[in-house]
């Protein structure tokens, strides 16, 4: 009995989280578009299955970071859960996988993150793009990447993105983007 109170404990807060971090990148109007499941900390055994929501890969210059927005992202009836979002512009440089007529787009950073881009970083992107044409990192933490001797990093990157870290450019470029084109769901069994 225990055992599925502990698993239908887990269930619920896996769901909360996902429909809670669907909302990071502030729409929800369209649960089944999957431009707004990005964030989700499901499993997966794959880069291409963290990077089944990516649209864009791309390579620009931060120019303009604006005030950190407070959001309550609890789902309804639910104590307040509040997400910190920083609407960023990035001059866009060159796109490696999808495809944006925009030369600047909108990047709303997750504030609290330790992967964070300032103004005058040039950086590399892994985004999913929300209804509402604003970007944010395919999985929060893991969509913002800085070169730095020809050598591509962030300070912080969890399960499959560890692999990238230290990558020389080119090389980073291509499994990024390799990872993009296989992209696939995850299988949960």
């Amino acid at each position: 009995m225990k055992k599925v109170v502990i698993t239908i404990v887990a269930l619920v807060f896996t769901v909360s989280v996902a429909y809670g971090t669907s909302l990071l990148i502030g729409e929800n109007e369209h649960s089944d578009e999957h431009h707004n499941t990005a964030g989700l900390y499901l499993p997966t055994k794959s880069l291409e299955e963290d990077f089944v929501y990516v649209d864009l890969i791309m390579k620009g210059k931060v120019l303009d970071t604006g005030a950190t927005e407070r959001n309550n992202v609890a789902l309804p009836d639910r104590p307040e859960f509040i997400i910190q979002r920083t609407p960023t512009k990035v001059q866009v440089e060159e796109v490696y996988y999808g495809d944006t007529k925009e030369d600047v787009i909108t990047l709303m950073q997750f504030a609290t993150h330790k992967n964070f881009a300032y103004s005058g970083e040039d950086v590399y992107l892994l985004l999913t793009r929300s209804n509402k044409g604003h970007y944010a990192q395919i999985i929060p933490n893991n969509g913002i990447w800085k070169e730095k001797d020809g050598v591509v990093d962030a300070e912080f990157a969890d399960s499959h993105f560890t692999q990238l870290k230290g990558m020389k450019t080119e090389e980073f470029i291509q499994t990024v983007v390799r990872a993009a084109k296989n992209k696939k769901h995850p299988r949960y069994e």
